[in-house]
């Protein structure tokens, strides 16, 4: 995502010598704290470990600064996409971005306390699209306060 229509209060907060850089880095620290904690709570649990897996990180550069929420868990795309045709029929499959591939034939998994069964797939059970989709708006409105409250603290000085 990125944020249109906010270039004037940033290049008012430097002009009146504040650090736009160290202003957005805690916003969109903040903003990505949000979107982690949403994507937590919509996290489906088994055994916990993928709600765990999921961080954030922000990296900040001369002309830009970037919040991410990721999860490095293996099996984290197969949950949020679902798999197989299962997945493919999945009413919110046709949500994201981009192409999404799915295997058409069944696959034989070893199904605990059931054993090894043909499987045509799981459905998806998004949790990191809807937290970011939830939020956009409350997003932009945070970063967007919080540039215009670095303005007035600077002003005030």
């Amino acid at each position: 995502m990125s944020i249109n229509g906010i270039d004037s209060l940033m290049k008012k907060l430097n002009a009146l010598g504040g650090n736009v850089n160290k202003v957005l880095e805690i916003s969109i620290s903040k903003q990505t704290k949000l979107i982690q904690g949403e994507a937590k709570d919509l996290c489906p649990v088994d055994t916990g470990d993928l709600r765990k897996s999921i961080f954030t990180d922000v990296n900040v550069s001369s002309s830009k600064v970037t919040g991410k929420v990721f999860t490095n868990n293996e099996y984290a795309g197969y949950v949020e996409f679902g798999t197989g045709r299962v997945g493919e029929t999945t009413p919110v499959a046709d949500k994201y971005p981009g192409e999404l591939a799915y295997k058409q034939d069944k696959w034989l998994a070893n199904i605990p306390d059931v054993g090894l069964r043909y499987v045509a797939g799981q459905p998806a059970q998004p949790y990191m699209y809807p937290a970011i989709k939830n939020n956009e708006d409350k997003i932009l409105g945070n970063i967007k306060l919080d540039l215009k409250e670095a303005i007035e603290k600077v002003v005030k000085k």
